[in-house]
């Protein structure tokens, strides 16, 4: 590979890494907000706040509402396995 390779490599890296440090900031709050006022964007002004400054961030809308998920009532952070899907040690 080549000096041109290796300069977009850093620069990609580079900007991705501040994304991720983003969305995980942001992901934070988001959890904190549902979790102090509920999930309702309309009766939940630091939600409501929230989600624009990701979406000013360019965070995708499937990581917001993953976000913000585990707190909503009647839903669970992540769903078992089927039995289908599980693997046998043999």
């Amino acid at each position: 590979m080549g000096r041109i390779f290796e300069t977009r490599n850093a620069t990609m890296f580079k900007r991705w890494d501040k994304m991720a440090k983003a969305f995980t900031r942001i992901g934070k709050d988001l959890a904190i907000a549902v979790k102090a006022g509920g999930p309702s964007v309309d009766t939940n002004p630091a939600l409501r706040r929230m989600i624009q400054n990701a979406r000013a961030a360019n965070m995708p809308k499937d990581k917001i509402e993953t976000a913000s998920r585990p707190w909503k009532p009647g839903a669970s952070p992540c769903s078992p396995p089927s039995p289908s899907t599980w693997r046998r040690p043999w």
